[in-house]
């Protein structure tokens, strides 16, 4: 049998770094609010969709919301897993706030970022929606343990 050449835990981080390197990627120029704007005006005629340009830049604003709060989800969720230690995983409240405390400061860092980004801005509503998606994520790996993951049976007391 071959041996991995890569550990799980440093593929947990290694996945995490990606994940970090794509929200980074998504700050440029080349992702601006112009760029998306077009992208869900192509779709929409392609769709035969005739909406007014009010309802386009409405949507375009949802749209990249929620991408804002599905990529600090995921980084939350990925920042948890590669910091916990133990097998099976299990809820751990001060990871939790380690992982959000990252994703928050990774938040404020990719806005920073932009400041300097030609056709980007920075906004600190951004920043909240990052820490909201944060959140999230962690609810949802709490709803996951508790809900999902199985109990252990307790065995009887021998007589």
């Amino acid at each position: 049998m071959p041996k991995f050449l890569i550990s799980r835990r440093s593929l947990c981080w290694l996945l995490t770094l990606v994940w970090a390197a794509q929200i980074y990627h998504f700050s440029t120029a080349r992702y601006s609010s112009e760029t998306s704007w077009s992208l869900l005006e192509q779709l929409l005629q392609t769709l035969h969709v005739r909406v007014s340009s009010s309802t386009i830049s409405a949507l375009n604003m949802i749209v990249r919301k929620l991408a804002h709060l599905i990529e600090y989800c995921v980084l939350t969720l990925l920042l948890y897993r590669s910091l916990a230690r133990e097998q099976p995983l299990r809820w751990r409240p001060n990871l939790v706030f380690w992982s959000m405390g990252i994703a928050g400061l990774y938040a404020l860092g990719d806005e920073f970022h932009q400041l300097f980004v030609p056709g980007r801005r920075a906004a600190s509503l951004d920043c909240g929606i990052d820490l909201v998606g944060a959140a999230f994520g962690m609810l949802v790996l709490h709803g996951c343990f508790r809900f999902v993951t199985p109990k252990a049976v307790p065995t009887p007391p021998l007589m």
